[in-house]
């Protein structure tokens, strides 16, 4: 791993993405947080190696699965996973959870996450807002011993991945969350990881249930009720589809390759195939 190592130490941290328009105010300060949740990452590389995850995204069919069946799992969630409504409660609490949205979507959830010893794979797209996370909560113990902070927009772990599995390209910087849930899964070395909450549209969720999510709506930026905003239509786009779709080709790949079986419990909903990856024997 010390080409990664040498890439976030020498990596442009000026840039800004198209709606960014300041800059972050000390490099050497966020330079070094992600230098740090780099080692961290390998610290955690295989850690649960033979063992089962089960990978949720927050689509619907995440409230179809029996609970006691994958109760032996390390549990993996995202985002606003407190608000499905009596699910993520005593035994089914998270033991890892994935963050990718603006701070004001985060924060609170990722506090609640390292407080509780959740270990929590962050993210968010805006270094400038990345950097104000860091800055309120880089010296409380819990933030360095249970978060995992990682650049973005220069797609730090999806090049940490590729070494790991010896491949020459990466993955995309995702326009779903659940992907980055499976890398991180590939990354913790699991055997079998079964994927639920992945339905892939929120606007058939929405026709079907009444909720674009697991018991819970988000609504449109306008605030009108109903279907997902402007920011969650990737599912819906041709091309943000097969983006999707694309990556989750270069995971099943690496899964083959290395005799991992994912199995893809929302396949009634997504219409992908239940065995996503592995060979048959």
């Amino acid at each position: 791993m010390e080409n990664v190592r040498n890439y976030i130490q020498n990596v442009n941290l000026k840039t800004r993405l198209h709606d960014e328009y300041e800059s972050i105010k000390d490099e050497e300060q966020f330079r070094n947080c992600m230098m740090e949740g780099f080692e961290r990452f390998l610290s955690i590389k295989d850690l649960h190696k033979g063992e089962e995850a089960i990978v949720m995204g927050l689509g619907p069919s995440l409230l179809e699965i029996d609970k006691d069946r994958y109760e032996h799992c390390t549990k993996i969630t995202c985002n606003h996973f407190q608000k499905v409504p009596n699910f993520f409660e005593g035994s089914f609490k998270p033991d890892y959870w994935c963050g990718a949205q603006g701070i004001e979507y985060l924060e609170d959830t990722f506090l609640n996450c390292i407080n509780q010893g959740t270990r929590s794979f962050i993210t968010i797209a805006k270094k400038t807002e990345f950097e104000q996370l860091i800055e309120k909560h880089k010296d409380k113990e819990a933030f360095k011993k249970y978060s995992y902070p990682w650049i973005w927009e220069n797609q730090v772990f999806q090049k940490m991945l590729a070494e790991k599995y010896g491949k020459k390209n990466i993955y995309s910087r995702c326009n779903t969350i659940t992907n980055h849930m499976i890398a991180l899964s590939l990354w913790l070395g699991f055997s079998k990881i079964y994927i639920t909450g992945f339905d892939l549209s929120y606007n058939i969720a929405m026709n079907k249930g009444g909720h674009t999510h697991a018991g819970f709506t988000i609504e449109k930026d306008n605030g009108e009720s109903g279907i997902a905003s402007s920011g969650m239509n990737a599912f819906e786009d041709i091309a943000e589809r097969g983006q999707i779709l694309k990556d989750l080709k270069y995971f099943c790949k690496i899964a083959y390759e290395n005799n991992i079986e994912i199995h893809n419990l929302s396949h009634h909903n997504n219409k992908l195939p239940y065995n996503l990856s592995f060979k048959k024997t």
